[in-house]
């Protein structure tokens, strides 16, 4: 027999895997992180692929923005498919 958990957390599914970390800061670092990615792809597919808009509508200047993407391994061109 199998046991999992969710949890479901302002809009995002947390598993069992996500759960089990070996400290609260990393579990927290994981989440953050999971929603930032999320986040910045919602926004960007928002603003028609157009990163200074996506900038604005998140309301974070335009080289913030593009660091945050970098951080998180995104690119506009396979969010958008290559189209800005």
């Amino acid at each position: 027999m199998h046991r999992f958990l969710l949890v479901v957390a302002a809009g995002l599914l947390v598993s069992c895997r996500d759960a089990v970390q070996p400290t609260v800061p990393a579990a927290r670092d994981r989440l953050l992180a999971r929603f930032d990615r999320r986040y910045l792809t919602r926004v960007v597919m928002r603003a028609g692929g157009n990163l200074s808009k996506a900038a604005r509508l998140a309301q974070v200047d335009r080289t913030t923005f593009y660091r945050l993407m970098e951080r998180h391994g995104l690119q506009w061109d396979l969010l958008t498919g290559g189209a800005e």
